[in-house]
């Protein structure tokens, strides 16, 4: 079999990336996912791009995956933002192209304002504060500390429901991750979507684990945890874990790319 990596060179080398770059040198944007369809293996996906940041002075800090249905997500964190995801399904017969169903989705700055401004999310008092280090002691916070100390776990989603600003309460999950051993490098991120009543707030310490927790907008409500439906732990609120990605990635017939073949490409480019 020939070696695919002049057509994943051209690929990285198309208007595709270009508009890729682009996102990364925009000040506004916080969050992007470029989105293939591929039969390249996950791996070699993975290696070029974090590869490809790092020379760039991004320094990666963290990487993580998720998946869910045939979309697999490869969840990169440089100490610079914007957040990366490379969010890509094997299609059979095509070595790396732009999804169908759009190559970026984008988050920036101002659709955070727009979200935060259309929900009105009240500000933390002291009291506030006081109810929040609550749950900050509770079992479900608990939970969530024992994933990130969980070497399987690769990333996972946590739904509360509360009234409170995001950018409030960032700073206190922030503090107790810190508090535990798990301190951020990555700058905390906020992506909105109003189409679900939330916004996430992201948090990655060094490593492979990596949080988002759903604010879900709720009038009166402090903060508590959601009951989940089996959606939302299908979503992430049970846990990716390093066997369900590496399950996920063996269903398939990828083609890898050696070492040298994926460093060469990196030259190319940087």
């Amino acid at each position: 079999m020939l070696s695919p990596a002049r057509d994943v060179l051209k690929f990285f080398q198309s208007e595709g990336w270009a508009r890729f770059e682009t996102r990364l040198d925009d000040p506004e944007v916080s969050f992007f996912e470029i989105k293939v369809a591929t039969t390249i293996h996950p791996l070699s996906l993975e290696y070029l791009v974090v590869e490809y940041l790092n020379r760039i002075g991004r320094r990666v800090r963290n990487v993580g995956h998720a998946f869910v249905g045939d979309w697999a997500w490869i969840k990169i964190y440089p100490e610079v933002r914007p957040i990366v995801n490379v969010v890509w399904r094997f299609r059979r017969g095509e070595i790396i192209a732009g999804a169908d169903e759009g190559e970026l989705d984008t988050w920036t700055d101002e659709g955070e304002a727009i979200y935060l401004a259309k929900v009105a999310s009240r500000r933390m008092s002291e009291a506030d504060r006081a109810e929040v280090n609550g749950y900050l002691e509770s079992d479900h916070w608990k939970q969530v500390l024992t994933w990130f100390d969980d070497d399987e776990t690769e990333h996972f989603h946590v739904y509360l429901l509360t009234e409170l600003h995001p950018h409030d309460l960032e700073p206190l999950f922030t503090a107790s991750l810190a508090a535990n051993g798990f301190e951020l490098n990555v700058p905390p991120f906020f992506l909105a979507r109003p189409d679900l009543g939330l916004m996430w707030i992201g948090l990655a310490p060094d490593g492979m684990t990596s949080l988002e927790i759903a604010c879900i907008h709720s009038p009166g409500v402090v903060i508590e945890p959601k009951v989940l439906t089996a959606e939302d732990r299908s979503y992430g609120g049970d846990p990716w874990t390093v066997g369900d990605y590496k399950e996920f990635t063996t269903r398939d017939p990828y083609q890898l790319l050696t070492l040298s073949e994926a460093r060469a490409i990196v030259d190319e480019l940087v």
